[in-house]
Formats: C-alpha cells, sequence, structure tokens
C-alpha cells in the first residue's frame, strides 16, 4: 500500500494533467464521436480526482484518531499532577483576586481558578415575543436589509446605468459590470 505522501503526490501530478490538457496541435473536437470521448476523458480524470480525494479524508479520518488518543493520553498523564496542583491552590497560597478568577503565579507558570459563573442557554424566538408582549421593544435589534432580488426585478440597467423607471432616477450603489461568457461542462 502506498504511503499518504505517495498518493498526495499522484494527486497533485493528477492535478498537474488536468490543468495542462492534451498538448497536440491540431487536435479539435469536430463531431459528437470526438466530444464524447473528450466527456470519457473528463470523466475517468473526475474519478481519478475522487477517489484520490476519498483517500486523503480516509488518512485525514485516521490522522484526527490519533490525535484524539495523544489528547487522551497527555490527559491521563497530566490528570494526577493537575489534581496536585489545585490542592496546593487551594491550601492556601496567596492569589491575586480579580472578578472572575484567582490566579498564583509560578516561574514556569501560573496556576488560574476560574470563578463560578452563569452561563444561559437562550431560546430567542420565545425571549423576543416575552418582550413584544411585555412592550420592550428597546431589547429588540431591528436590522434593515435590502430586498436585492425584489428590487432587481423592478430597476432597468442600460449599459452601465442603473435606474428606476417609475422616478426616472439612477440608482446609486448600483454599478454594473458584465460578467464575461463562461463554459462549463457538466458530467
Amino acid at each position: 500500500m502506498a504511503s499518504m505522501n505517495e498518493k498526495a503526490i499522484e494527486f497533485f501530478d493528477l492535478l498537474e494533467e488536468m490543468e495542462d490538457g492534451p498538448q497536440e496541435e491540431g487536435f479539435r473536437i469536430e463531431n459528437d464521436s470526438t466530444a464524447e470521448w473528450a466527456l470519457g476523458k473528463i470523466r475517468d480524470a473526475q474519478e481519478d480526482a475522487d477517489r484520490l480525494k476519498a483517500i486523503i479524508a480516509e488518512k485525514r479520518a485516521e490522522l484526527d484518531q490519533k490525535e484524539e488518543a495523544i489528547d487522551s493520553r497527555l490527559e491521563s498523564r497530566t490528570s494526577y499532577l493537575k489534581g496536585l496542583l489545585e490542592g496546593y491552590f487551594r491550601s492556601g497560597v496567596k492569589t491575586k483576586e480579580t472578578k472572575t478568577q484567582s490566579t498564583y503565579e509560578l516561574l514556569s507558570g501560573k496556576l488560574v481558578m476560574k470563578k463560578a459563573a452563569y452561563k444561559y442557554d437562550r431560546d430567542e424566538k420565545a425571549i423576543l415575543a416575552a418582550l413584544h408582549m411585555m412592550g420592550k421593544e428597546e431589547y429588540i435589534d431591528t436590522v434593515e436589509k435590502l430586498k436585492w432580488a425584489d428590487l432587481k426585478k423592478d430597476l432597468v440597467f442600460d449599459a452601465d446605468t442603473v435606474y428606476d423607471p417609475e422616478t426616472g432616477m439612477i440608482m446609486d450603489g448600483i454599478t454594473a459590470v458584465i460578467e464575461p461568457e463562461k463554459f462549463e461542462v457538466k458530467i
């Protein structure tokens, strides 16, 4: 079985081949038969790319599992010492207190105890409904948003000028830019 590096090199070689394309001068697609041949070549290249990407995804999952195992091993190796350090911290050493934490500084690091704090799980729809019922709209953000799809239907685009046909006014903030044709092959 090839290594991950070899598969990656093979994948990048395939991408280069796909970018370069055939180098035969004078080759043209002039009928349905040669067009079908070209589509077959594109399909083959896509299948190769998909196969190699699947291998990469499999290796990535394998590496993720190894990373989790390393993290787990780290936790099991350090949890005992962390527990002893917490006991030392709680033994009455002089800590620096802030609103959210207590800190004890040593040469090689800091021991930090985060103070208990509320974490709020919120149901935003329920809260908004309650605020509306209580008449407390000052706590509700109203965000204006352009309805571009609707507006675009009612505008006239004349070359690079965009105007409202009802008022005849040119619309500020809109610049019409023609995007060039784009050919796609769908398989």
